[in-house]
């Protein structure tokens, strides 16, 4: 959306004004690109669980899955700080990588579903505290 919105600003620009800028369209879109790029990154990243069977589709549209028996290494980090607790779980499957974070939508599934599938040896936590203790 706001993406959308800082387009509409040299278009806006050009209209009221009568003249065009190229070189305001271009630092413009140079501005804009980042934003745009996270938006689609962010809609096309996902992974589904359907029975034992994990499925990743890729921020660029390819997909691949693996079973939950092929995973070889989990890595679940959490981390205090002073603004609360993060976490991020990294799956190792064969040759595959998927990551999900606290963020993501479905993540407090995800991190049910490794902890019920996945054998306690192949799962690593690693917890780090960087709140000062008084």
């Amino acid at each position: 959306m706001f993406c959308a919105f800082i387009l509409l600003i040299p278009l806006a620009f050009t209209l009221f004004q009568g003249e065009r800028n190229p070189a305001m369209y271009v630092c413009f879109l140079l501005f804009d690109l980042p934003f745009l790029f996270c938006g689609i990154w962010a809609r096309n990243y996902r992974i589904d669980v359907d029975g034992d069977r994990i499925c990743v589709r890729r921020w660029n549209g390819t997909r691949y899955s693996f079973e939950a028996s092929e995973i070889e290494a989990v890595v679940h980090r959490v981390n205090h700080t002073a603004m609360g607790m993060s976490e991020a779980i990294r799956i190792k499957a064969k040759r595959r990588k998927a990551s999900a974070e606290t963020l993501m939508e479905g993540f407090e599934q995800m991190k049910a579903y490794i902890q019920e599938r996945v054998p306690e040896d192949r799962v690593r936590v690693i917890e780090k505290v960087f709140v000062k203790q008084s």
